[in-house]
């Protein structure tokens, strides 16, 4: 009997992202180089927000995609906000985009405005990561407190100091997951 049901998994179709049976150049496929508009650098974060743009986060900055042509965000004339590396970028169930700066910082862009997150720099020396939760709450991984959630208003400490990993690889790998699964593993039950 597990025989016959080992025969029958081998005869479905696996999923592909590609069909194995198309060569690269039957898909459609756009460059976006300098030649069209990027303004160049290494891309560091993607995200995109519910309006439908596409957000790069580069080594120079942030860039904003409609589709057709690439903007720096922000532009001079409107705001003091500077934004010269970004390091990471998430798109929250609210609209706003989070970014994660090389200067440890965290920007929210939110109603056309950049925000600096209140109480990031008094509470952390360096922010390693960020990520959405399934409840549209947003966790960072600070290097002195942990994991800090955004309560809307303000940031809170997630776990107390004692109940985090004792290596904090651990915590830096859960901030590189795909899903919010392992950053839920490590934080305690009754707050996730």
């Amino acid at each position: 009997m597990k025989w016959a049901a080992l025969a029958f998994a081998g005869l479905a179709t696996s999923a592909h992202a590609m069909d194995p049976d198309r060569a690269m150049s039957q898909y459609g496929r756009e460059r976006w180089g300098t030649d069209r508009g990027f303004p160049g650098g290494t891309v560091q974060a993607i995200s995109q927000t519910a309006d439908g743009y596409l957000w790069l986060g580069t080594d120079r900055g942030l860039l904003r995609f409609d589709g057709s042509t690439f903007r720096r965000f922000p532009e001079p004339s409107v705001t003091s906000v500077s934004i010269a590396r970004v390091l990471g970028l998430s798109a929250d169930t609210r609209g706003d985009l989070w970014v994660r700066t090389g200067r440890a910082g965290v920007l929210r862009y939110r109603d056309g405005r950049f925000e600096t997150v209140l109480g990031i720099e008094t509470m952390e020396d360096a922010v390693t990561g960020m990520t959405k939760m399934r409840d549209g709450s947003m966790v960072f991984a600070g290097i002195v407190n942990g994991p800090l959630r955004w309560n809307g208003q303000r940031l809170e400490t997630v776990a107390p100091r004692a109940a985090l990993p004792a290596q904090r690889s651990d915590l830096r790998r859960a901030f590189r997951a795909p899903s919010d699964a392992h950053i839920r593993s490590l934080l305690p039950p009754a707050r996730v």
